[in-house]
């Protein structure tokens, strides 16, 4: 029978995806040269081994024997029958052809031992189980092995699924090997060889897909020898065409029309390569291309300015036209990357630097012109890192070694990569090869995934924009005609315009000077304006993991939207301009975007669509792996995603998700432990934590964990009760470090934890004894991890402790000197100085934190009070910080924003706008489970050194509660009972706050209050 030319032409383009049933192997043998057997030969052979009834029912036939002998023995028999078995010599020409993916229900290994002939032309990659991550090279084709293997027969992974209950819970452990499966039958050409038509799992799918697809799926083509007229017109029917021919046949037939195929690993450049690349062997070339991309411009590129000004990515098309604007760091960056350039031999092989700035700063956009112009501009070995996988050693000795130069990568987003650079960067040095890596990375992103301080030839940090740097970008919008409501203006005005806008990230600052309006405005706009529901519904589920900084895959956006992938650019087509695409991953232009239109969502369809996103991951994908765990560790997110129900909403879809996971208790309990003001249990993450100990062995980080619960504890008690917990801690974090010597967190929180111990002791020289410990403890730390940031603040700590007040605010500033220091240790040295009545130098050290970290909640408050705590400060300037931080925060750090703008607001002696804030302060306090919101914190006046004085008339006095008209401002203030003085109406009082509002104090209770309390 003739072929049709169609599938021919589809494989040889690689993009069939081929289906083994049993008849696939009909022409095998058996090692004692018997057929290899179909279903029910084998149901017959293992009745006459096990001496029961004969029957053709395969699956009743096992689970008699299961029940009567064991499954041991079933597995043992089928994995000795198919030992050793042989595939005829067409079976084995499987390997010669490029096939997108391979899928088998066979027990056998026979599709394994084919792709280990010499002329096998991709590599194999076999996986059992849902849970295996997939990482697929270039020139690899995955083998999914859905009924098991008798290679692990006797494994969960490798199970054969042979009797009725087998078949009923092989979705547990395979689930997501059958999603791809129906994933791939939208969009990909298949191929049946062998199909066993009685395979109920299958048929489900295939009926499955056909249904949500309404019948527009794409052809597939089934090996049906004998097939009748009936059979075309029931396939037909599901767009699979029958071919009358049997499975040698068929691949002898392939072979010999495909004679003249190249399967040869090229690389066909259909644009410009510079001549620095064209050293390395091109059967290399596929393999470099797995791990780095060429900054090279395509023809097939299309340039987008309005695009990239609008926050999407710069493609290297957008380099070579030059829409991005010089940033003032470009030439001292490049002059050193070029240093490095023009000499291979030196003292230092491996260099590295780093670049950090805040999300929408500019840095990616400087980072990729940097890698474009030196490979284009000056011809060095430049490679962009993708991301996908780890680097291997052997690639980046492959490359010097036909190149012999200086081998240059660029890497975004570095942080999350850390651990394998900086493998590469000291193996590289080792074997002396000459590495540069450029890193840039949010300064948040920094800090979390990398957990010691790194040294660096040199680093950098992006600042507020220049005036110079201002003037260029102005050139560059009129150059690509993108000025918007800039363009009528003067050249002076557009200067003035933009700089009234330069504070903020560069990618609000462009839309809000171009287009006149608020930046959040804007972004909600463009939402709202999308034309239909369901592009609106799209565009929702690809903000709402680009908002935790995860894209989402072509095939899960299909499965969370419930559209076959054929209609679902039907659903984004409305959504050009607003969405990006690379790689198979949706996100949106950027994930400042994508958090404003996601966090204007209500909680509750936050959290549902979260939810529903969670549950069709395939985390067998590296890609949606990445995903769960940024939803799972991303603590900033998790905290203003809603209240501690609907947190706890999230962790439940997780551990739903992926039960096997410890680790996602660990993280919900750290959830539970730092929201224990705002409704978390102790008690629930004590529970957590346990099981994590159990389901994780004793894992390091979870007894860290468990650590931190003890301190929590101890924070929340006194006395006896407080000494126990905090040496509960002291001994969680010792055991830790003896485990773990050169983790520095678990010595900073042994040291820390060791600190608040001694301040629970009796007597000073129990004290200083504790104290002297935390300094060994200190000193063995900077042997086994060197000097890190959170260290040196433990250090500070110890220093405050012994009463050094200079050699601890010496080490809290070495602190926060680093390349990003964390905004904890911002936080940290800004409350100290604050503490000691420093004003000016916490307004410095918040000027520096929010260069890095500008939508920082606790940063941004921290500013403002410092601001308000000291003179001459301007309204609108802690307005704008504390709006910010109330638009970003949720809960404690909300109420501490609206709290500060009500200060303001009253020392402005804007009084009923004060007043408004507060009542928004009554409100949060409400759902917090705090005991210190009467605590007074500030009083009127404070910031210039004298309370000040205002006048009270009496309104009201009752035995539960006392007002008083304040003037001047005219409202009415709570007084306390002890305040009033008896027989008169009228009264001198000073007013402070708690975080409910305004408290009128007695004159002559003022000197009461202290600086140390309020702060």
């Amino acid at each position: 029978m003739e072929v049709p030319e169609r599938l021919i032409s589809a494989i040889k383009s690689g993009k069939v995806v081929l289906f083994l049933g049993a008849g696939a192997n009909y022409h095998g043998k058996l090692s004692n040269g018997g057929a290899i057997p179909l279903a029910n030969s084998l149901s017959r052979l293992l009745c006459n081994r096990f001496d029961i009834p004969e029957s053709d029912n395969l699956t009743d036939v096992a689970e008699l024997i299961e029940a009567t002998y064991s499954r041991k023995e079933l597995n043992r028999y089928v994995v000795e029958l198919l030992t050793g078995a042989v595939a005829s010599n067409a079976f084995n020409l499987i390997s010669t052809f490029k096939w997108n993916s391979i899928y088998t229900t066979n027990y056998d290994l026979l599709v394994e031992s084919a792709y280990k002939k010499p002329h096998a032309i991709q590599n194999l990659k076999v996986y059992h189980t849902s849970d295996e991550s997939i990482d697929l090279g270039e020139n690899d084709v995955p083998l999914y092995k859905l009924h098991g293997c008798i290679s692990k027969a006797d494994s969960i992974e490798g199970k054969l699924i042979i009797t009725p209950d087998d078949y009923a819970e092989f979705r547990k452990y395979r689930a997501r090997l059958f999603n791809r499966l129906a994933d791939q039958l939208y969009d990909k050409p298949f191929l049946y060889l062998g199909y066993g038509r009685q395979d109920p799992n299958f048929r489900t799918i295939l009926a499955e897909v056909h249904d949500q697809m309404r019948g527009d799926i794409p052809e597939g083509f089934a090996l049906f020898p004998g097939k009748t007229e009936h059979h075309d017109k029931v396939w037909n029917g599901k767009n699979v065409t029958l071919l009358d021919i049997d499975v040698d046949e068929f691949l002898e037939y392939l072979n010999n029309e495909l004679s003249d195929r190249d399967y040869s690993q090229k690389l066909e450049f259909k644009f410009p390569i510079s001549k620095q690349y064209e050293a390395i062997t091109l059967t290399d070339i596929p393999e470099i291309l797995t791990y780095f991309s060429l900054p090279i411009y395509q023809y097939g590129d299309k340039l987008n300015p309005f695009k990239f000004y609008k926050g999407s990515e710069a493609n290297w098309i957008d380099l070579h036209n030059k829409v991005d604007a010089e940033r003032d760091l470009y030439n001292e960056i490049m002059l050193e990357l070029l240093e490095d350039s023009i000499s291979i031999n030196t003292n230092t092989q491996v260099t590295s630097y780093c670049l950090i700035a805040e999300a929408g700063a500019g840095k990616s956009t400087l980072l990729r012109r940097m890698a474009f112009d030196l490979s284009n501009d000056f011809e060095q070995l430049v490679f962009w890192y993708k991301g996908e996988r780890r680097i291997n050693l052997d690639i980046i000795q492959k490359i010097f070694k036909e190149t012999n130069k200086r081998i240059f990568i660029f890497v975004d987003r570095a942080s999350k990569f850390i651990g394998n650079l900086d493998t590469i960067r000291r193996d590289s040095n080792a074997l002396s090869i000459p590495l540069t890596i450029v890193m840039a990375d949010r300064a948040n992103e920094w800090n979390y995934y990398s957990s010691r301080s790194y040294t660096f030839t040199n680093s950098w940090t992006m600042g507020k924009l220049s005036d110079t740097e201002i003037g260029k970008i102005i050139n560059k919008l009129e150059d690509f005609d993108c000025l918007g409501n800039l363009k009528d203006l003067t050249e002076e005005q557009r200067l003035v315009k933009f700089k009234e806008y330069s504070d903020r990230q560069l990618l609000v600052a462009l839309r809000e000077a171009t287009e006149g309006k608020d930046f959040d405005e804007l972004i909600l706009e463009e939402y709202e304006s999308i034309p239909n529901t369901n592009a609106q519904r799209a565009y929702l589920h690809i903000c709402c993991l680009h908002a935790f900084g995860k894209g989402i895959r072509t095939s899960t956006l299909a499965r969370s939207l419930e559209t076959p992938l054929s209609k679902l650019y039907d659903f984004l087509a409305p959504l050009e301009g607003l969405i990006d695409f690379k790689d198979d991953v949706y996100t949106a232009r950027h994930a400042i975007v994508s958090q404003i239109v996601f966090f204007s969502l209500p909680e509750s369809l936050r959290i549902d669509l979260l939810t529903q996103l969670i549950e069709r991951l395939d985390l067998g994908f590296l890609s949606d792996k990445h995903i769960f765990r940024s939803l799972m560790n991303n603590d900033e997110l998790i905290y203003n995603l809603g209240d501690i129900n609907i947190r706890r909403r999230l962790f439940e879809a997780l551990k739903e998700a992926n039960p096997s996971d410890a680790y996602i208790e660990q993280h919900e309990a750290r959830m539970e432990i730092r929201s224990v003001n705002e409704g978390g249990s102790l008690e629930r993450a004590e529970r957590l934590l346990k099981s994590a100990l159990k389901g994780t062995r004793n894992a390091l980080s979870v007894r860290h964990t468990t650590g931190t619960l003890y301190n929590k504890r101890a924070s929340l008690s006194s006395g006896f009760e407080k000494r126990a917990y905090l040496s509960k801690a002291v001994s969680e974090f010792d055991d830790l470090t003896k485990k773990s010597f050169d983790n520095d967190y678990a010595w900073v929180s042994l040291i820390e934890s060791r600190i608040d111990f001694s301040a629970c002791l009796e007597n000073r020289e129990a004290q200083l004894s504790e104290l002297a410990r935390a300094e060994a403890d200190y000193q063995r730390a900077l042997e086994s991890c060197g000097t890190t940031a959170f260290l040196l603040r433990a250090k500070g700590k110890l220093e405050a402790a012994l009463g050094h007040g200079e050699d601890a605010r010496d080490f809290f500033i070495r602190a926060i000197s680093g390349v990003a220091p964390p905004a904890a240790l911002f936080a940290n040295y800004i409350r100290w100085e604050l503490r000691h009545k420093n004003i000016e130098a916490a307004r410095s050290a918040s000027r520096k934190a929010i260069e890095l970290y500008k939508s920082n909640s606790e940063l941004q408050v921290l500013m403002a009070k410092s601001l308000i705590l000291g003179e001459d400060w301007n309204l609108s300037d802690v307005v704008s910080l504390l709006i910010d931080a109330q638009r970003t925060s949720a809960n404690y750090y909300k109420l501490e924003a609206h709290y500060w703008h009500g200060v303001a607001l009253w020392e402005s002696e804007r009084f009923t706008d004060a007043m408004s804030q507060f009542e928004i302060c009554r409100d949060i306090a409400s759902k917090l489970n705090r005991a210190d919101v009467k605590n007074i914190r500030y009083i009127s006046g404070m910031n210039k050194g004298i309370p000040k004085e205002y006048t009270g008339s009496l309104v009201m006095n009752s035995p539960t509660a006392a007002w008083i008209i304040c003037n001047p401002g005219a409202v009415k203030v709570y007084i306390r009972q002890k305040d009033i003085i008896s027989g008169f109406d009228s009264m001198k009082i000073s007013i402070g706050f708690n975080r409910l509002g305004p408290i009128a104090i007695n004159s002559r209770e003022i000197s009461t209050f202290s600086f140390d309390e309020v702060v």
